[in-house]
């Protein structure tokens, strides 16, 4: 069992289906951690553990309690965090309390904090990489028809 305290950032839809002896609902929860360099982790909340996630919002900053499991198909390792628990997450140690129900409209903005108990206050993107800059250009290629080309073949 691990834990991890982080920002919400996304909820995804609520997955559903029928197992061999009731049914079932899932839903993934990313949230993003670190200081410097930010990272984001996937949680899979199931069944009663969707219903305790409701109370909270995209910009929520959370203590997730989660067992990492890895199964093996086709050769290749697959892993899950399969989250148990989740609690708001109040610098100092204390609990605060949760919200009664997760607002569907706007995200909820960020509470003001200082520097030292946000680490994501006064964050910026990261410049984009080559790959998105080339892919930001017009393809020079694009309507040269194949006798306009010079290519020895």
């Amino acid at each position: 069992m691990a834990t991890q305290v982080g920002r919400i950032v996304l909820f995804s839809e609520i997955e559903s289906g029928m197992g061999r002896n009731a049914p079932w609902e899932k839903q993934t929860m990313v949230i993003e951690y670190g200081d410097q360099y930010p990272k984001e982790a996937a949680f899979t909340l199931w069944n009663s553990t969707i219903g305790d996630a409701e109370r909270y919002n995209v910009g929520d900053l959370m203590e997730v309690h989660f067992s990492p499991e890895s199964r093996e198909y086709n050769g290749k390792w697959y892993t899950e965090n399969k989250c148990f628990k989740l609690l708001p997450y109040v610098p100092g140690g204390q609990q605060a309390q949760p919200r009664q129900q997760r607002q569907q409209a706007a995200p909820a903005p960020a509470p003001a904090h200082d520097q030292h108990t946000n680490p994501y206050a006064n964050r910026t993107a990261p410049p984009p990489t080559p790959r998105q800059q080339m892919a930001a250009q017009p393809n020079p290629f694009v309507g040269m028809s194949e006798p306009d080309n010079d290519l020895p073949f």
